[in-house]
């Protein structure tokens, strides 16, 4: 199947968080851990959208060299965010302002590497009535990545501090679209979650 056109569908990959629930002290960073693919996660999460997507942009710190390199090396368009450190809400909005030009922005998080590319490739895809942000489910439990229509670019691109999208999912038309991968779910946030997906997804690449 062919990749989604960046006209269609964006994905931007959110990066810049500074991973303290994995390491308070910061000596390790999530992004660069390994899995057991051989791939660092953010190189994994990288080639897992860029097999997918045509465009993705992946929102980073100025001082993050490593990563924006490692992101540059999957086809992966950084997005230089000084902001970062005041909070999620400005690494989303300029991740959306890049992508402004797209009918549709897929929001990733980078320290989500085992979702399936089968369900990347649905929820881009996923044609809707009207416009509506479109967000996987897995047994009940809303998931990522969550695609969101052009129609709310100007209230995601005004975002900014410790402010997210979680708004937006409660006041505009949300598409909870049921699936079977966990990896919509599965997002490492202590190094004990690294040891269990790693766990559950020791014999695949790309999950």
């Amino acid at each position: 199947m062919s990749r989604i056109a960046p006209v269609a569908c964006t994905a931007v990959i959110l990066a810049a968080g500074k991973g303290t629930r994995f390491d308070a002290e910061g000596r390790q960073q999530k992004l660069l851990a390994f899995l057991p693919s051989g791939n660092r996660v953010a190189a994994q999460t990288a080639a897992l959208y860029s097999s997918v997507f045509a465009r993705v942009i992946a929102v980073v710190r100025p001082e993050q060299q490593e990563l924006i390199a490692l992101f540059r090396a999957a086809a992966c368009e950084p997005v230089l965010c000084a902001a970062a450190d005041h909070g999620m809400g400005h690494s989303l909005a300029a991740g959306v302002a890049a992508a402004e030009h797209s009918a549709s922005v897929m929001i990733a998080l980078a320290d989500m590497p085992f979702i399936q590319t089968s369900t990347l490739q649905m929820l881009a895809q996923l044609s809707t009535d009207e416009p509506r942000i479109v967000q996987p489910q897995f047994q009940a439990q809303p998931g990522h990545p969550v695609r969101f229509p052009a129609a709310l670019y100007p209230q995601l691109k005004a975002l900014e501090g410790d402010q997210g999208a979680r708004a937006l999912l409660r006041s505009f038309p949300v598409l909870q679209v049921p699936v079977t991968d966990a990896g919509v779910v599965q997002d490492i946030d202590f190094p004990a979650d690294l040891q269990m997906a790693c766990g559950r997804n020791s014999n695949s690449k790309f999950p």
